[in-house]
């Protein structure tokens, strides 16, 4: 081999290399053209979104000029406590009067339903009433105990039972049984 064949052979790799290399250069080409009309695209979509934001950002601003400052913010969230405070007051007061006045309403209630439902007349009902009224008279002559009487027969009934409990504590032996129970504290983890 000849020092001519070494240069052809030289010559050729330098042609084949240059040919790829002209290869990869018009790929890159047409890949950097695609990717730039890709971002072309991006660029008008962020154009167009920064354009939108800047108009929200610019109303924004011409609506605060027009709302004074932060006084006023305040006081229209202060008119608006104020506002709910007074609502839930008349609902509180409108539940009270609800309840208290529960009776009046479930008679009115069986006015209407006796007259309109049972067909009784004013003078049916006063006869009820006063059938009641004879009725619980003539079951026993004496008036029905106050409520003091009630608190005082719940206390003797309270303090009879405490004197029993007291009682059967102290008692060491059982009457059924015949044995001793044992101590407190075993008859507690006995229940």
């Amino acid at each position: 081999m000849g020092a001519d064949e070494e240069i052809q052979n030289i010559y050729y790799s330098i042609y084949n290399i240059n040919l790829t290399l002209v290869n990869l250069d018009q790929g890159l080409g047409q890949l950097v053209d695609g990717m730039n009309f890709g971002l072309g695209v991006f660029d008008q979509h962020v154009n167009m979104v920064v354009r939108q934001v800047n108009d929200v950002q610019n109303n924004v601003n011409s609506k605060l000029t027009l709302f004074p400052s932060e006084w006023l913010y305040l006081l229209v969230l202060m008119l608006i406590v104020l506002i709910l405070l007074g609502l839930v007051g008349y609902l509180l007061y409108y539940i009270v009067n609800y309840i208290l006045n529960r009776h009046d309403r479930y008679e009115e209630y069986r006015m209407w339903y006796l007259k309109n439902v049972m067909k009784q007349d004013d003078v049916d009902w006063e006869e009820d009433d006063e059938f009641a009224e004879g009725f619980y008279s003539l079951s026993d002559d004496t008036p029905p105990p106050t409520y003091s009487e009630y608190v005082q027969t719940a206390d003797l009934y309270a303090n009879y039972h405490d004197e029993v409990e007291a009682q059967r504590k102290s008692n060491q032996f059982s009457s059924r049984v015949g044995r001793p129970r044992g101590t407190g504290d075993e008859y507690s983890t006995l229940i």
